[in-house]
């Protein structure tokens, strides 16, 4: 188990990173804006 948290941060991270990006996109895109800390906590 110890050994899968390393691969588990990172691809817990990038989904964050991913997640937020397209966030960024959408929010151009229609002119709104994204709550930075509700999309994160919403992906648990």
């Amino acid at each position: 188990l110890v050994e899968l948290l390393p691969a588990a941060f990172t691809i817990a991270f990038l989904a964050g990173v991913e997640s937020l990006l397209s966030a960024v996109v959408a929010d151009g895109m229609s002119g709104g804006r994204h709550r930075s800390n509700a999309e994160l906590l919403a992906q648990g």
